[in-house]
């Protein structure tokens, strides 16, 4: 459960700088090698997105590579990012659950 919350708040900490956010093409190549070795077919237009920030939000929105949350947790979250964080979120559930 711990685990979870900081994985969550992590990734809400990476939606505070989500305008400016682009996936490299080397990041995502990374990605698609790194499916690749576990059998997974990535689609043949580029997985991630370049800008899966941009709106408006699809399917394949929102999904970074996993290199991202592999890596360590922080300890501590800065309460100005996480009220921009919750700006976006309420976007994303608006658009998931049509609120």
């Amino acid at each position: 459960m711990a685990r979870t919350t900081l994985l969550l708040l992590a990734l809400c900490t990476a939606l505070s700088f989500a305008a400016d956010l682009k996936i490299t093409p080397e990041e995502r190549a990374e990605e698609a090698r790194w499916l690749a070795s576990l059998g997974v077919k990535t689609p043949a237009s580029g997985w991630p997105l370049e800008e899966p920030f941009a709106t408006p939000f699809t399917r394949r929105s929102l999904i970074v590579p996993t290199a991202w949350y592999r890596q360590p947790q922080p300890s501590i979250v800065r309460a100005d990012l996480f009220r921009e964080d919750v700006k976006l979120l309420h976007k994303i559930m608006e658009t998931a659950y049509g609120g």
